[in-house]
């Protein structure tokens, strides 16, 4: 990289491309994996502030799905039942996901709402390397 590169306002200190995900590390020691098209959309030689940064993630998909729907020639009464299935659908994902993450944890778990407190606190420990206090005074 020639120029000072920001995604938001962290420094890019290098990127990985690797095929269409681009991993990009941060000066901070922080690292993330972007698709190439959205890091191409909010790449930058200058720095911005998290609302800029999400109105440039966003607008972009804005466009393509209006551009879709435009396509298809969705109908003005039909929008709400599209967003609400997208919705839907987008929340049946990320429970799915979520389970699977917590799974490794505790392999009998077969839904998000099936999680126990004992779960929770092994992950917190790990995570910080410390007991966490419980409510009620012990370790």
């Amino acid at each position: 990289m020639e120029k000072d590169q920001f995604i938001g306002l962290r420094k890019i200190k290098c990127v990985e491309d690797n095929e269409n995900l681009i991993t990009v590390f941060y000066e901070d020691g922080k690292s993330e994996v972007l698709s190439k098209v959205m890091f191409d959309v909010i790449v930058s030689n200058e720095a911005c502030d998290a609302s800029k940064l999400r109105d440039k993630r966003c607008t972009v998909i804005a466009e393509q799905v209006l551009m879709v729907m435009r396509n298809y020639g969705l109908k003005i009464n039909e929008f709400p039942y599209l967003s609400a299935l997208i919705s839907t659908s987008f929340e049946e994902n990320e429970k799915a996901a979520l389970a699977q993450l917590w799974k490794k944890w505790n392999p009998t778990i077969n839904h998000c709402d099936d999680v126990d407190l004992i779960t929770m606190d092994r992950i917190l420990k790990e995570m910080s390397n410390e007991a966490q206090l419980s409510p009620y005074g012990t370790k």
